[in-house]
Order: C-alpha cells, then sequence, then structure tokens
C-alpha cells in the first residue's frame, strides 16, 4: 500500500526535477512542468523513489544550514571543545565562543591585534592563540575571561600547541620557540632559530618538532629544549609540518616534494615529488595516510610508511591555505579558492559532496556531531548538516524503518523497489514542500552538490 502524505492546497504535481545553472556557476533544482493529477483528482503526488535517486546519486540537495554568525574579519578554522562548544578567531581581533548546536554566542574576547592562526585547546579547557600584539593569550574556555598574557619579540602568525600536561608551545616571527606554563604563562624555555618559526608539532616520543624559515627542521626536547637533530632542505616550506603516530615527521618544500623524516635522528625514509607546491601543512589520518594539498587544486593521499601515492583528486582551482580535515563519517573536507568545500572520500579519493560557499574559503573546516563547522573569508561561520533535512526525510521513509516494501538487508536501488512511496507536494514562495519538508529551488547563498 503507498504512503500518501497530503499537503496543504496543493496546485501542481512533479514527477521529476530537472538542473538548472546560476551565473555563479551553481546548481538550483527545478521541478518539471509536467502534471499529474492525485487521486482525487486534485491531491498532486511525487514519487519519492525518483526523488531518493535525483538526490542520493550524485545529484543535488539544499545545503542545510544549523545556524550561521557574522564577525568581523576574516575566520579561523574552529577549535571544538570535548562539551561540543566551537571557538573562532577572527582577523578582527575577535576570539569567539558558540554553542556547537544552537549557534548562541556564548562569549567574544577582544585581543590587540589582528589574529591569523587558530586557537588551541588545553587539557583543562583554556583556550590559547597567538596574536600580532606580539602576545599569547590564554583565555577561561567557559567564561572568556583572560586567565594570562605573555609577550614575546614579534608577531604571532601560528597556533599554539599543547601538551597533555599544559605546556604551551608557540612559534614567533622572532624566530623563537617557547614553552610556557599552561597554568600561569611562565616561561620554561625558549629555543633560538634563524627565521620564522612554524607551528610546532608534539611527538609521541618527548619530542617538539618546529620548522624554520631558515630552511631547517628542529627536533627539540619538549622537557629541556635542547636540539636532538636537525635536518637542513633547500626551499623548505618552514610551515608544512606533521607528525604521524608512528613518530614519522612529514615536511614540504617549495620545490614540490614531501619528505618523510625518522622522528628519531632525523634520516630520511622517503620522498615524494608532487606535481606543484604544497599549500598547507599534511594531515595525517588514523591509519597513517598523509593527505596532501598543492596549490593547483589536487589533493593526494600517500602511505605513510612506504610514500606510494593512492589516489589523487582534482578540485576546481588553486587552494591557498587550507588543510585537509579528516572526518568521523569517511570523508575528507578541504576548503578552495572556488568559493567551495569539498568532501572527499578517504578511501577512493571521490568527491562526494560540494558545498558553494559566498566567498573563497581558505581556513580548514570541520566535521563533528553530524555538522561541518566552515569559517569564511568574509566573517561568516557556518554549521551545517552533513545530512541535509531532505536526505532525513528520505531515509525515514525507507521500508526497513517504518514501511512496507522492501525487505531488510535489501540495498537494491530506490528506483528498483517493489513498492512505490508517493507524497504531496505544494509549491511555496522560493521552495518546494515535500511532505512538509521544505526544499529551496529558486535563490540559494549556499548550495550542496551530493
Amino acid at each position: 500500500m503507498n504512503n500518501v502524505i497530503t499537503g496543504i492546497n496543493p496546485v501542481k504535481s512533479y514527477t521529476g526535477f530537472t538542473q538548472k545553472k546560476t551565473s555563479t556557476g551553481g546548481v538550483l533544482m527545478n521541478v518539471t512542468d509536467s502534471y499529474k493529477p492525485g487521486k482525487s483528482g486534485n491531491e498532486p503526488i511525487i514519487d519519492i523513489n525518483e526523488v531518493s535517486r535525483l538526490l542520493l546519486e550524485n545529484k543535488i540537495t539544499e545545503l542545510d544550514i544549523v545556524w550561521s554568525f557574522g564577525a568581523r574579519g576574516a575566520c579561523s578554522s574552529p577549535a571544538i571543545g570535548t562539551d561540543g562548544t566551537i571557538y573562532m578567531a577572527t582577523c578582527g581581533c575577535k576570539v569567539y565562543a558558540f554553542d556547537g548546536e544552537t549557534g548562541k554566542e556564548k562569549w567574544e574576547y577582544g585581543t590587540g591585534g589582528s589574529i591569523q592562526s587558530s586557537p588551541s585547546i588545553g587539557p583543562d579547557g583554556t583556550i590559547y592563540v597567538g596574536c600580532d600584539d606580539r602576545k599569547v593569550h590564554a583565555i577561561d574556555g567557559k567564561t572568556g575571561k583572560e586567565k594570562w598574557k605573555f609577550e614575546t619579540e614579534w608577531r604571532i602568525i601560528t597556533s599554539p600547541a599543547v601538551d597533555r600536561d599544559g605546556t604551551v608551545f608557540v612559534g614567533g616571527l622572532d624566530g623563537k620557540l617557547y614553552a610556557l606554563d599552561g597554568n600561569t604563562g611562565g616561561k620554561k624555555w625558549e629555543f633560538k632559530t634563524k627565521g620564522y618559526v612554524s607551528s610546532p608539532v608534539i611527538g609521541n616520543d618527548g619530542m617538539i618538532y618546529i620548522g624554520s624559515r631558515d630552511n631547517k627542521v628542529y627536533a627539540l626536547d619538549k622537557k629541556t629544549g635542547k636540539k636532538v637533530w636537525k635536518f637542513s632542505r633547500k626551499n623548505l616550506d618552514y610551515y608544512s609540518l606533521a607528525a604521524g603516530p608512528d613518530g614519522t615527521v612529514y615536511m614540504g618544500s617549495c620545490d614540490g616534494k614531501i619528505t618523510a623524516l625518522n622522528g628519531k635522528n632525523g634520516k630520511t625514509r622517503w620522498e615524494y615529488k608532487m606535481g606543484s607546491k604544497l599549500v598547507s601543512s599534511p594531515t595525517v589520518g588514523a591509519d597513517g595516510t598523509i593527505y596532501l594539498v598543492e596549490n593547483d587544486g589536487k589533493i593526494c593521499a600517500l602511505d605513510g610508511k612506504t610514500g606510494k601515492k593512492k589516489w589523487e583528486c582534482k578540485t576546481g582551482q588553486e587552494m591557498r591555505s587550507s588543510s585537509p580535515s579528516v572526518g568521523s563519517d569517511g570523508m575528507i573536507y578541504i576548503g578552495s579558492d572556488d568559493n567551495k568545500v569539498y568532501a572527499i572520500d578517504q578511501k577512493t579519493g571521490k568527491v562526494k559532496k560540494t558545498y558553494q560557499m559566498k566567498v573563497p574559503v581558505t581556513s580548514t573546516p570541520v566535521a563533528a556531531n553530524d555538522k561541518i563547522y566552515i569559517g569564511g573569508g568574509d566573517g561568516s561561520v557556518l554549521a551545517v548538516s552533513s545530512k541535509p533535512k531532505i536526505r532525513k526525510y528520505i531515509e525515514s521513509l525507507e521500508p526497513e524503518n517504518n514501511m512496507e516494501g522492501r525487505g531488510k538487508g535489501d540495498t537494491s536501488p530506490p528506483e528498483s523497489r517493489d513498492k512505490e512511496i508517493t507524497a504531496t507536494i505544494k509549491m511555496g514562495d522560493g521552495f518546494i514542500d515535500i511532505g512538509g519538508v521544505k526544499l529551496p529551488v529558486r535563490k540559494w547563498d549556499y548550495l550542496c552538490n551530493v
């Protein structure tokens, strides 16, 4: 028996969708003009199987914006607290805390200069951020009140790294790496290089790693700051460091190479030649896979042990600074200069979704709790659902959930099921209502291709 969901004052029936390109290159869904009366002659129906096929098989659906916020200045990549709080910094000299579910602003904290890196979270929930005012700011994560400030000799444009014992490591444009007491801000030690210092990377072997614009990678004892080894490389991308769970250190260079170093002694394990320059830090997956972004818009996955390429994926345009983010949903999320966020399958490298934004996305999107948190270059902060409403609605119509029509475990595509599922629709100003679920069909600021 068909499940017919009635609407209010239906005016027309539509049996499918067509796609139409917008002036910005996005895709809107328009309904066809074919009329098919319902059983009573004026109750139009739409075949949900067809909708499911169109939406779930690499077509288009709405971007379900859970909440949004307009900040002043470009936004950083988000940091997510254990309670789900979202922390973001901006070039507008502010750090914000939002409720991850509702987007309600919990607090804001003002600094004395622009913030060009992401905040970091300590084991006790303290927020740490470096700033153009030459200071490291420690902020109470619950109240937004200042705990302490530490002044360096020049600007700080990199993110701090926080160890399990609360020690805060931060590098600055003064060529130094500082180790600070997370509770008091007191300096434990400092290490001087001859160039700008990258965001530090904490290893599992008692060491901390930094890149410097003096074309060297340094491994330091994190307790004492004593140098254990250094690695020299011409054209080193000093900011592009990452460390794997086995202690391997990965770094990029301006000549298009990614090098894997033994974290204990600095010896080369393997090298991989890329097609163009690495534009951001590599990201290491839970299985040791290395994800790289080249400035020509190409994303590569390498075996962390051998350097062998697993797959590569070409996006629309060049990328500047967004690093890949590994989601628990099996996706890699990456922002691009073509105003899009890409969701890429970790195993295959295939693009599964594209989220169309208003401006280039240079920060790193982060996925958590069925949401994707995105900081925009225009100051926008977005939380979007990784499973939009229409998809949830269609899944609720699955026979194995609450209907007849398909046996449990049947994985046949929707259009091949024996039982047809139909729903009445109605048209509104800028949306189509499918069984009470409103799907935009005209003007969209944000779109999602799936």
